[in-house]
C-alpha cells in the first residue's frame, strides 16, 4: 500500500475492513479484567501494524533488520499542559530491554507518526489497560 492508502487508514473499523476481520471480535469491554482489557488492546494495535508492515514480518532472529515501535507518554509539568503524546521512535535492532516489554513493531520508521496520529486513542487505551493489568 501507498503512503496515501495507508493514511486513508485512519479508523479501526477501516482496519478490520482491510484485514476482513469483525471489529466487535476487538471489543475492549469484552475483557473481564484489567489483564484482559490489556490483552485485547494489544490485539487490536497488532491488528492495525499489520497493514502497515504489509508482507513484511518481523525476523527476531535477524538482528540486522530493525524493528520501530510507538514510544508515547503522559505529559504532566508546569511548561505543558497534560497530554498524551509521541515521544519518538523506539528503534529495536540488536538490544533488548525488559521494559518494553510486548509490543507491535513496523518495519519502517516513516510508518511511526502516521499510526500514531491516527490511533492515538487505541494507543492511550492500550498503554491505560496494560498499566492498569501490571497493578493487579
Amino acid at each position: 500500500m501507498t503512503i496515501l492508502q495507508l493514511k486513508k487508514l485512519n479508523t479501526f473499523a477501516a482496519i478490520c475492513k482491510v484485514e476482513g476481520k469483525k471489529e466487535s471480535d476487538y471489543d475492549v469491554a469484552k475483557g473481564k479484567n484489567a489483564g484482559e482489557k490489556a490483552a485485547i488492546c494489544f490485539s487490536r494495535m497488532r491488528l492495525i501494524y499489520k497493514p502497515f508492515n504489509g508482507k513484511k514480518k518481523a525476523d527476531f532472529a535477524n538482528t540486522e533488520q530493525p524493528k520501530y515501535y510507538v514510544w508515547a507518554d503522559i505529559i504532566a509539568d508546569t511548561s505543558r499542559p497534560f497530554g498524551f503524546r509521541l515521544s519518538c521512535d523506539g528503534y529495536v535492532c540488536d538490544n533488548s530491554y525488559s521494559f518494553l516489554g510486548a509490543r507491535p513493531y513496523l518495519l519502517n520508521s516513516s510508518h511511526v507518526r502516521i499510526v500514531f496520529e491516527q490511533f492515538t486513542y487505541e494507543h492511550e487505551q492500550w498503554m491505560h489497560w496494560e498499566n492498569m493489568a501490571n497493578q493487579e
